[in-house]
Formats: C-alpha cells, structure tokens, sequence
C-alpha cells in the first residue's frame, strides 16, 4: 500500500534533485519556489564489506536508450553507446553500469543528463563546468563542432550552471546569473532564439536574467522564472506547448496566466509540471492516457492529473508518466506495453496507479519507456523498470521488467600492473596485491599477496599508477599518495600523502619518477632525474614536485624508464629524457633532452601517448586513429598507419591496443603469455585477445596485462611470479583471468 507520513521509518527531507524524463527535474519541500537542487554529493555507508557498487546515487537521468546517474561524484552510465553516449570511450553498450570518463572531475559531478544519444554532466569545485559527449551531429554537444565524441569534452569552464536539461538533439541551461542557453538542433525553434538555425555553441535565449529551471522534450522546451511563470517554445504539433494552439513557437510562449509552477518536465510530445498546492498538471498527446485525466483526449492547455496525492515531482517519457509524493510514493500513468508502469501488469492506466518500491523513494526518473528510482534507504539503492532493449534498466540483461529491478554489482573503474597491481572499486575503494618489496602494496607489511587487499579504508580513490618499487594514488579532488620506496625517495609502508601546489586529475610514474596534470593543466614532476626525464632543464633529482615549463594545455601525460611524454591541447607530442635509442622522437638520438621537445618521427596531431622502457606507442586523432610507435618498440612493430584504434598501452616489450568495437589486440614478447592469445609465441603484429567487444580498457606490466570489461569485471594474464594477477595462486596465465570475487 501506499506509505503515509505517519508510517515512514525515517523522514524524507525532499531537497529531491529528481532527473526526469528528457530533462533535470528538481524537488524542493512544497509548497516553496522551485530552484535547482545542486545538492551534496551522498555517501555510501559504511559496511564490513564494500557495498554493491555503484551506489549512494545523487542524481538520475533517463534518455530514450541510455541511463545516466552520479554515484558518489563519479558519472556511471548503461545502455545503448552507438554514438559513445556511455562516455566510456567506447561504442560498445552495457546492460550494467559502466564508469563513464570523467575520473577527471570525480568526486565534484553534481548532475548528468541524458538526451536521445548524448549526455552532459555539471562540475562544482575547482573544475567547475559543463562536460558533454556522444552524438553531435546537430551540435547538441556545444563544444563548436559536430564531431561525436566518446568521452567527455568541455563546453564551458569556470561558468556556473545552476540547472540543465538534454533534449532529443539539443541541451539547454540556465546560468547562476539566471540567463538561458540552448544549443543544437533547432528545426522547430526548440532553441528559442528566434529561429530554426541549428547552433553548435551555447545561444542566448533572450535577454531574460530571472529563468530558474530548464527542461527538454523530443524537440520542445519548457522553463520557469522567478515569477512562477511556465514558458514553452519549439515544437507544438500534438500541443505540447500548452498555449492553446498547435502552432510552433521559436521564441518563448507563456502557458496560460497562472504562477506557481514548479518543476516542469517536458516529455517527447507531452508536458507536465507540478504547481506549488502539489498538484500535476499535464498537457500535449494523450493517446496511452499519459496525461492522467482518465481519458485519452490529447489537450491544448494544462488540465490536472486525477489523483488526490500531494507531489513533489513529475517525470514525462515518451507515452507515460510518473510522478513522486512528498512522502516517497511513486505513481506511474500512461502507456504500459513494455511494463514502464511498474505494476506487474502490461495495462495500460489513464489514472496513476502507485508502484511497489521496497522503500520509500528519493528520486525518479523516465526515459523513452523505462522508469527508474533511487530508493531513500541509506544505501541510496537504484530501481529501473520497463523496456530494456539496451541494457538500460541496467539490471544485467536486455528482457523488459514489469517490476522494479534493483541495479547494482560489484564492479573495477581503474588498473594498474607489474609486479604488483592495484585496482580501484566503484564504491571508491583500493585493493592491491602481489609483490610487497618496500611495502609497495600500502598495506602496513612487505608480505607479499596473491589476492586483492584492501587498503585502508578511504572511498575516495580515483586513480593509480604502479612501478617496481612504488605506488602512488589520487584522491578526493586530485590530492597525491604514494608509498613504498617513492620518488620522494623515501620508503613508507602505507599511503602517505604528498604536499603538492595543486590537485591533480591524472598520474604517471616508473623507475621512480613521477608525473601529473593538475586541474589548470599544468605538468608537474618529481623524482629520479639523471637523464633530464622530470624535464625542468636539469639533471637534478627532484624529491618534490616542480612545475615543467609554463604551459597550460597538457591533456595527457606517460612516464617511461628514463624519459617521459606527454600531449597538448593541440594534438602535439613532446618527449624529453634519455634519448640513446631515439625514444624522444625527435629525429635524432641527442643523449637526452632536458625540457619537452616535440615528437617529429609522426605527424599529429596525437590523442594519448603511453611510454614504455626505452620507446612509445601514440594513438593519432583526438578521439580515434592508427597506433604508431618509435623508439625500442615490442617486436618491432611501428604500426600500420591504418587500423583505428580508440585507446593505446605499452609496457617494455609488448603494447595492447583497444578498437572502437571494444575488441583488444596485443603484440610482442610473449614468454609468461601476456599477450593474452592461449600462447607463448611472440606476436610481431596485433593479434586479437579472445573474442570479446567490451574491453573498456587495458593496463600492462613488465610481463603482465590486466583489463576491464564492460561491466567492470577484472581480468588479468602473463607472469604472475608473485601472485600479481590475484587468483590466488602463482601460476602464469595465457589467456585473461576473471579475478575471484571478493568475500
């Protein structure tokens, strides 16, 4: 039955920061004004075990294919990635929550919306911003381009966005100065700015300083101002601007005369909005009872949805609609053929009907006909139902739920290998294992483990990088830790952390130096320096990090034995340090270089670049391209210039390399079978490793591999001396090992 207050165990304080339907739906306590909740990232409790990961979810989204959400500050996102919408770096989809590529902004994502086949997601600390990918074919991206995009991309930096909203093929938000802004299609005049031109760049809507919230629909728009007045624009064909007409509108159109509207949401071809007496109101097609009046009458101007309930919030798909009560109920109406009602029938409802959940319910969201909640329990658990054609009730299959599902597993977001190897959990969690000389493994001892080991207790790992001797990590908003003998170079046996001028987004080290990008993009190194690889001009070993030259464009960064490189803004390369077998690239082979100088042996421009002992391996293109290499490469092998791959690793004499598909191919030395291919034959060209195409990325040792897939699940194969490839046991590996699961 449906809860009451009196009956709720727990009070549900609704600051909701609800995801709805095409667009953000925020709650606040009726019966105030709405604004935009950008409220604090939740927590996952504390357990004697980590907890199913992803968990504590802040922020939900529904697109018409995919699911999006923030879990503990980190973006995850599952369904269908044919344009790279997962943001993930792949095309590849996921019937499971993959962590999306935006380790840079963890923990500091606010909020993440979905459109038709992109996504977009906010950041609120020192990284503060909007962030987009997958399709852009119309410019729904904004980043000026119509390129897609695979993993997240800028739009905007140091701009507040105080509310944000993914259309079909266009994104709006509003701008803590209370401006409006849309971008992308605009055939219908969805944009708003007067007319049908598509713009690849955040547009004006007006002069307006007082919208508060945004929301978009298949190719309409809907927003609120400070007034309580509810504006639509674009599209009008089934009514679904609630004017009183069916007429297109490319500027904004009042809705009728009334103020207290609240939170709006803008379906495919219908509207609904809650008011400030907490009530739904709802206007547009009909034709499944979407609108809730009991008929199936599409309407011209809003009517009010026939139940007595006091909502909170609202969330309009594509032939149905669900709505939240101020004490946690979640009611659904409308079209139920794939069971996105959630009431174990197949029935079709032209009033809301209440749905089952196990708690009472925090947030919701709808996409095109499936529906998701996260529940208020203090695990902040997620439940999707309905169609799942995609994966995108993220329950692990593709058959449709008729009842709400529980999403969530056990799941690996980073890896790093060698002797040892470390790996980062979705609940933020670090565990090492393997060889422990100078307590590299963080864990207190020098005893070596040959199953994961959790170490410590924090829950805000989100990066970490491996060499012989050491181990360094980022937490929190980019603060550094490393342990073991370190390029400090001093020995601690548990992770201790390292004053650093700024915070760091990515990490790099070998042979006992290390490198970062901070949140500026500025480089910073430290540690061993005898053939100029920290790159300030000196041969100087450097226990402290220093700042390497004054340029703030550096995207990427990869530390080899003695020489390091990186990669700019601008798709050049630069390499400096020990250049005995030309591994800098420059076309000679100077003893070394003490500053960056720019790779010459290819042209650019170059998306990443990974360095191994004594050569490279680069990816060309921003986002995909053919792999080259120079300098002492595994077997020889300089690329083809031909095949594309999406993402490249080298380690000292083999290399993987990830397809867009999602399939892996290896090459090289093959002794401890770290290629992967069931041998010990070397490899002088990319042999594909088994025959999956959801490798979502690899990382490689001295002589060993590991990887993860889709769903997030390990694995690991090659030399495993000291029990680096965490199955418990110290035999080699030739094909990839799925890690046990943990206890």
């Amino acid at each position: 039955m449906p809860r009451s207050a009196s009956t709720m165990k727990r009070t549900l304080c609704l600051v909701v920061s609800t995801l709805l339907g095409f667009g953000p739906v925020a709650a606040g306590p009726l019966p105030a004004a709405a604004t935009t909740e950008l409220g604090a990232t939740a927590t996952a409790a504390a357990t004697t075990e980590p907890p199913l990961t992803p968990t504590a979810w802040s922020e939900l989204e529904g697109g018409p294919g995919h699911t999006c959400g923030v879990s503990r500050g980190g973006v995850w996102c599952w369904g269908d990635n044919a344009s790279g919408q997962l943001g993930n770096g792949t095309l590849t989809g996921s019937v499971r929550p993959v962590y999306s590529d935006v380790i840079f902004l963890y923990p500091s994502v606010t909020k993440v919306v979905a459109g038709r086949m992109h996504s977009c997601a906010l950041a609120m600390d020192a990284r503060i911003g909007l962030y987009c990918w997958g399709n852009n074919a119309y410019g729904q991206l904004g980043d000026g381009t119509a390129t897609q995009r695979t993993r997240p991309v800028m739009i905007t930096a140091g701009v507040t966005w105080t509310s944000l909203a993914a259309g079909d093929w266009h994104t709006c938000g509003v701008r803590s100065d209370g401006t409006l802004w849309c971008w992308g299609y605009n055939g219908y005049g969805e944009l708003g700015d007067g007319t049908r031109v598509n713009r690849t760049t955040p547009t004006q809507v007006g002069t307006g300083t007082t919208w508060v919230t945004v929301r978009a629909g298949g190719w309409h728009t809907c927003a609120t101002r400070t007034d309580g007045t509810l504006w639509c624009w674009g599209r009008n064909n089934t009514a679904q601007l609630g004017d009183g007409t069916t007429t297109d509108r490319v500027t904004p159109g009042q809705v009728g005369t009334a103020t207290g509207w609240v939170n709006p949401s803008a379906g495919f071809q219908h509207t609904c909005a809650t008011r400030t007496d907490a009530s739904i109101w709802c206007w547009g097609w009909n034709g499944s009872g979407q609108l809730g009046d009991t008929t199936s009458v599409t309407r011209t101007t809003p009517v009010r949805v026939a139940s007595p309930v006091a909502f909170a919030t609202v969330a309009a798909g594509y032939r149905h609609t669900c709505g939240l009560d101020t004490v946690g109920n979640v009611y659904c109406w409308g079209n139920n053929s794939v069971g996105q009602l959630g009431d174990g029938t197949l029935t079709t409802r032209l009033a809301p009907v209440w749905v089952n959940l196990p708690y009472p319910a925090a947030r919701l969201a709808t996409g095109f006909d499936h529906t998701c909640a996260v529940d208020a329990s203090t695990n902040a658990s997620l439940w999707c139902w309905g169609f799942n054609g995609s994966g995108q009730s993220g329950d692990g299959t593709t058959g449709n739920l008729s009842t709400p599902t529980r999403v969530g597993q056990h799941v690996w977001v980073r890896v790093s290998t060698g002797d040892h190897t470390c790996a980062i959990r979705g609940d933020g969690s670090l565990w090492c294992w393997g060889e422990n000389v100078y307590g590299k493994l963080g864990d207190g001892t020098t005893t070596t483990r040959l199953v994961p080991t959790r170490i410590g207790s924090a829950t805000d790992w989100r990066a970490v990088a491996t060499d012989t001797t050491s181990t360094c990590g980022l937490r929190g908003v980019g603060t550094v830790w490393c342990w073991g003998y370190n390029a400090t170079f001093q020995t601690y046996y548990t992770p201790t952390q390292v004053t650093m001028p700024a915070h760091l987004v990515s990490i790099t080290m070998d042979n006992v130096h290390v490198c970062g990008i901070d949140v500026n993009q500025w480089l910073w190194c430290w540690g061993g320096n005898s053939a100029g690889e920290i790159g300030d001009g000196t041969t100087i070993n450097r226990p402290a990090p220093v700042r390497i030259g004054t340029d703030a464009d550096w995207i990427g960064v990869s530390a080899g034995a003695l020489h390091t490189c990186g990669v700019r803004g601008d798709g050049s390369a630069w390499c400096w340090g020990d250049n005995i077998y030309g591994q800098l690239g420059d076309l000679t082979t100077v003893f070394n270089r003490k500053t960056p100088t720019r790779v010459l042996v290819y042209p650019g421009p170059f998306g990443e670049v990974s360095s191994s002992q004594d050569g490279n391996c680069a990816r060309q293109g921003s986002v995909t391209g053919p792999v080259v290499c120079w300098g002492v490469v595994p077997a020889g092998y300089h690329g083809d210039g031909v095949t594309i791959y999406a993402e490249v690793d080298a380690d000292f004499n083999h290399a993987c390399a990830r397809k867009p598909a999602g399939t892996l191919w290896c090459w090289g030395s093959n002794t401890f079978g770290q290629i992967g291919d069931g041998t010990t034959v070397a490899r002088g060209t990319p042999v594909q490793v088994g025959t999956g195409t959801d490798w979502v990325t690899a990382a490689l040792g001295a002589l060993t591999s590991c990887g993860i897939r889709g769903p997030g699940a390990l694995y690991c194969w090659g030399n495993n001396d000291f029990g680096q490839l965490g199955d418990g046991t110290t035999t080699n590996r030739l094909v990839p090992t799925l890690l046990p699961a943990l206890p």
